[in-house]
């Protein structure tokens, strides 16, 4: 690692620090065309409170892992379920919102295949999303 690199680097992480992201910063400024990437964790003082530095200081570390080793590929290697290498997307999370009302679902069966459902509609969403079912899917009940 270059020197100055390392001078600059945060501790915790490995990343650069301050220092030198305002270079490259500036550096962007002139250049025709980039991209700057900007992250936050979202709630990361609430979760640092809740369990205390050291987990908080294993979340940050793990991020900085998966920028350094994936974010600039765009994607993991791994193996797949057959025990096939396969680039998988950067990990994402898909979430189904079912809004309760009374006599909505009629059974925990009928909520928990609802939740299915809505979950492979968020997960044909390109990145992290959401699907909100706003009206209860029709259930086939199975006959045996």
């Amino acid at each position: 690692m270059n020197v100055s690199i390392a001078k600059y680097s945060s501790p915790l992480t490995g990343l650069p620090g301050n220092k030198l992201i305002n270079e490259e910063l500036l550096k962007a400024l002139s250049k025709e065309s980039c991209s700057v990437l900007y992250f936050d964790l979202d709630y990361f003082k609430a979760y640092n409170d809740q369990y205390g530095f050291e987990k908080g200081d294993q979340v940050i570390r793990l991020l900085a892992q998966i920028i350094q080793k994936n974010l600039l590929q765009g994607y993991l290697l791994s193996v797949n379920r057959k025990g096939e290498k396969e680039c998988f997307p950067l990990v994402s999370v898909s979430i189904a919102v079912l809004p309760i009302r009374k006599n909505r679902y009629q059974s925990l069966e009928a909520l928990t295949e609802a939740a299915a459902f809505g979950k492979k509609l968020a997960k044909n969403m390109s990145g992290s999303s959401y699907y909100t079912l706003t009206n209860a899917p029709e259930i086939h009940q199975k006959k045996g």
